[in-house]
């Protein structure tokens, strides 16, 4: 049986999402590490991710991994051996960065929020448009994506615009509940 990993590579964010359990944490210890690529190959040989691994997810679950300076290196040791799947808020970097991301063929979860002009108030600090255009500089150069739909009050009468805008860059379209949005709207 093989496993499926999820690494954080690093503790750094560019949003300050409301619901993220970043708003609770010591802001101490966060925006303080980025684990270097030399760390990555140490917690997960060749050896381990070819026969023991199926999936590792870079996921932004305390962070955003694209932030780390070594990620692009670090997705392509980890293709070399298993499935990678990147869980990203899409507003960092440029899209040259993003096609150079798209080209390794990895895939990538982005979250985009709200597609009205100043309308971000889940993913603050997020550029929606800027999203957009990373997104489909990394499609085009040939990553796969899913478009994931987070309906809150303020979005929510925009599922299929989003569709639309989803379907036209080539990203699958996938509708997410919030966990709990109790207070939030």
């Amino acid at each position: 049986m093989k496993w499926d990993v999820r690494l954080e590579v690093g503790n750094y964010c560019n949003l300050r999402c409301p619901l993220c359990v970043r708003e609770i944490l010591d802001n101490t210890v966060l925006n303080s590490i980025h684990l270097p690529l030399e760390d990555v190959r140490k917690f997960l040989p060749r050896f381990f991710l070819h026969n023991q691994v199926s999936s590792v997810f870079l996921s932004g679950a305390v962070a955003e991994p694209t932030l780390n300076p070594e990620f692009i290196e670090i997705v392509k040791y980890l293709m070399k051996y298993s499935e990678v799947v990147i869980d990203s808020n899409g507003s960092t970097r440029d899209v040259k960065w993003w096609a150079e991301l798209g080209a390794t063929g990895v895939h990538c979860d982005f979250a985009p929020d709200s597609i009205k002009p100043n309308n971000n108030k889940y993913r603050i600090n997020s550029n929606t448009d800027k999203v957009i255009e990373n997104m489909r500089a990394f499609v085009a150069a040939g990553g796969s994506a899913s478009w994931k739909f987070i309906p809150y009050t303020h979005n929510e009468d925009e599922m299929e615009e989003q569709k639309c805008i989803a379907q036209s860059i080539g990203a699958k379209f996938t509708l997410i509940q919030p966990r709990d949005a109790s207070g939030f709207d």
